[in-house]
């Protein structure tokens, strides 16, 4: 492992650790860094549609297989996987609210 990775790692442990934020997926609790969350419109049948979204980063050491279309909770809020990245440490998820209204 390059010292690179070794200190991405290290500090991707250090945030997910410090920051502490909690999402739910398949009735499990997994540690996270939760960004902002987003809000914006898509053109849908009838007008318009509010659509919420999310960005989690979890640690890959203990995580589970995400899959996309898959649903994660955070603070009492649904969220469909719409993307996974993966690196050494991390995966980053894509989270898109399916409760629109």
């Amino acid at each position: 492992m390059s010292q690179f990775s070794q200190a991405y790692t290290a500090a991707s442990t250090e945030a997910v650790g410090t920051i502490r934020d909690e999402i739910e997926y398949r009735e499990r609790r997994y540690l996270a860094v939760v960004g902002e969350e987003t809000y914006g419109n898509s053109l849908g049948e009838g007008g318009f549609e509010a659509q919420r979204g999310l960005t989690a980063t979890v640690l890959k050491a203990g995580a589970p297989t995400y899959r996309l279309g898959g649903i994660v909770k955070f603070q009492d809020r649904r969220y469909r996987i719409t993307g996974i990245d993966t690196d050494t440490a991390t995966i980053d998820l894509t989270l898109q609210s399916p409760d629109t209204k």
